[in-house]
């Protein structure tokens, strides 16, 4: 039964994801060592929209910041005329990606942390590279395998678990789904979102667990649930911190 597999395949996976310990630990060390210098942690899009789950979140991190650009231009042209090539063989993808970096809040010293399954696409991975030049650290959520049997989309030829500091291994399959379901050709469900979510709250979990042993008063400001009795009060003193004090 649909239900039954799917479990199993959860189950074994988070067994799997065991297998980035070694690297989340390190990698939340380098956060807790950022946050008390007076650095940010920015996250950048994570598989669909992941990230969202990380950011002013009930029991998270308030330090932990949304990077995120978009950028668009407003002449349509006939059918004739799209597929021009652009001058001088311009990138729209990897010009907006670096240009969002460079005309962002980041700064040397910060951590970025971004992400992609297969690790090919262009802005994911010249992002990374644009955090790096400017001395940001970068941390990396991507399926390994998945991205070495995949083609890279850059022209760097890199894929993006080869522009990171740390590699978060997500341990999906290639072309992510894991389940066979009955009537279909191929694996479906994916595993990724779930990868991703798991991973992020063991990496801001454990960079909580480091920051808790300091005393008091240089402890990182968390949200707590602003629907629960003392929310509104309390979530106005976690910004409160922020705003003083930066973590």
């Amino acid at each position: 039964m649909f239900f039954d597999d799917y479990q199993k395949v959860l189950s074994d996976h988070l067994v799997k994801l065991q297998g980035n310990r070694a690297v989340i630990d390190d990698a939340a060390k380098a956060i807790a060592e950022a946050m008390k210098s007076g650095h940010y942690v920015f996250c950048s899009a994570i598989g669909h929209g992941i990230q969202g789950d990380f950011i002013n979140r009930a029991g998270g991190l308030g330090n932990i910041r949304p990077f995120s650009w978009s950028f668009s231009v407003n002449n349509p042209m006939p059918t004739a005329g799209q597929n021009r090539p652009n001058p001088a063989g311009f990138k729209a993808e990897k010009e907006f990606a670096r240009m969002a970096v460079r005309a962002s809040n980041m700064r040397e010293g910060d951590i970025f942390i971004t992400g992609s399954v297969s690790g090919r696409n262009i802005a994911p991975i010249e992002t990374a590279l644009a955090a790096h030049d400017i001395g940001a650290k970068v941390i990396v959520m991507t399926s390994v395998d998945y991205a070495k049997q995949t083609k890279s989309l850059h022209d760097s030829g890199k894929s993006l678990y080869e522009c990171a500091d740390w590699v978060i291994d997500l341990m999906t399959p290639y072309g992510d789904s894991a389940l066979m379901i009955p009537g279909y050709d191929g694996e479906l469900v994916p595993l990724s979102g779930y990868s991703q979510v798991i991973s992020g709250w063991m990496l801001f979990g454990r960079v909580m667990e480091i920051m808790g042993t300091l005393p008091e008063e240089d402890r990182p400001a968390v949200f707590m649930s602003f629907n629960r009795a003392g929310g509104e009060e309390a979530y106005k003193k976690t910004w409160d911190k922020l705003n003083s004090r930066g973590y």
